[in-house]
């Protein structure tokens, strides 16, 4: 008889890293499209992103990693 091992409930770190990665590159896929933004199918695409940031948000307990890049300065050419 084989006994269940119980389950982790929370990712860990590598795991939480590898899941930000793909929601970064999934939240590319997201908003590549150059459609109107009075369309439905954007609106359907920017409620998907809102719910990823928040899904990033709780479980890696930091905010998406594409805020931080659209909010930072832009850098002087040297």
């Amino acid at each position: 008889m084989t006994t269940r091992r119980k389950k982790p409930e929370k990712l860990n770190e590598r795991e939480i890293e590898a899941f930000v990665a793909a929601a970064d590159a999934f939240h590319r896929v997201l908003m590549r499209p150059l459609i109107s933004p009075s369309g439905e199918h954007y609106r359907l695409l920017a409620a998907l992103n809102e719910t990823l940031m928040q899904t990033i948000l709780a479980v890696a307990g930091q905010p998406a990693p594409w805020l931080s890049r659209s909010s930072s300065s832009p850098r002087k050419g040297s």
